[in-house]
């Protein structure tokens, strides 16, 4: 195996901010990058690149919500971003005063924003969702005039934001706050009737999920995830989730390991045929 060669974004290409998760379209190609931008206002932007790096589109919209954004979801016609119940308020952190998470705070009462953009253009049309902080989407797609939108949610972000969250004191070897589990959710956006319905499809603790990439933005049948006790971040098992039955099958590799962020390597015809990979670490 040898290196391709090197990327160099086009010029006309403005996407500061760039979010770590990026999507790529298994019917096409495309490339779908989003990025945040902090000013008076919270300015998002997303970019489409084919798959020789050319622009296909990209744009920009502006909410007066100041929050933070992690990863987003991707459909064959759609770009869904969910502005979640996060506040950031920047004065402390350009002062030096705190750090960027220290300058975030959790305001359940606002919800959710879930803003929909089509890729084809136009502004996005928002929708409320209750409160749930999300760091990683599993999938979404189109069925009928609804769009379905799994992703890990939790209720509140302890370990992330707060007092003593738990991804703070990890560093120093300490445990923290993590009493909020990372649930498996659904949206249902009837883009139709213009309202969105949230479902609980798993209420114990998960994170980190992937699928078969060749199923990204489609109707899909498994999910990959890691899995922990509630209340307990060590994140010490990997499962596998049928989305149609709701039937798991998980692996714990037990006390004193942690497993890092699993993908999914194909190698077969059909979904979910290949191997999930992903780094163990033991203490």
């Amino acid at each position: 195996m040898e290196t391709s060669g090197q990327f160099e974004f086009p010029s006309e290409a403005h996407i500061p901010g760039c979010k770590a998760h990026t999507k790529t379209d298994p019917s096409n190609g495309d490339w779908i990058l989003i990025g945040t931008e902090y000013g008076r206002t919270l300015t998002i932007r997303h970019l489409i690149l084919d798959r020789r790096g050319r622009i296909k589109s990209q744009g920009q919209f502006s909410t007066s919500r100041m929050t933070y954004v992690h990863d987003f979801f991707a459909t064959e016609q759609h770009i869904v971003i969910v502005l979640h119940a996060i506040e950031f308020s920047p004065l402390g952190f350009l002062a030096g005063a705190n750090s960027f998470t220290d300058a975030l705070s959790w305001v359940p009462e606002q919800g959710n924003l879930v803003m929909v953009l089509d890729k084809a253009g136009g502004d996005p049309v928002a929708f409320e969702a209750p409160a749930a902080f999300m760091w990683h989407s599993v999938n979404a797609y189109a069925a009928g005039d609804e769009i379905i939108a799994d992703f890990i949610g939790y209720a509140n972000p302890d370990h992330f934001i707060g007092e003593d969250p738990v991804f703070k004191t990890l560093m120093q070897g300490e445990a923290g706050n993590a009493k909020y589990p990372g649930k498996l959710r659904r949206y249902r956006i009837d883009l139709k009737r213009g309202s969105l319905r949230e479902e609980i499809l798993d209420d114990g603790h998960q994170e980190f999920p992937t699928i078969d990439p060749r199923k990204l933005g489609s109707d899909y049948r498994y999910a990959f995830m890691n899995r922990s006790p509630v209340g307990d971040w060590t994140l010490d098992g990997v499962a596998i989730v049928d989305m149609q039955s709701g039937s798991r099958d998980e692996f714990r590799f037990g006390p004193k390991h942690f497993v890092s962020e699993p993908i999914f390597a194909p190698n077969g015809d059909h979904e979910g045929a290949g191997w999930l990979l992903a780094q163990v670490q033991s203490g």
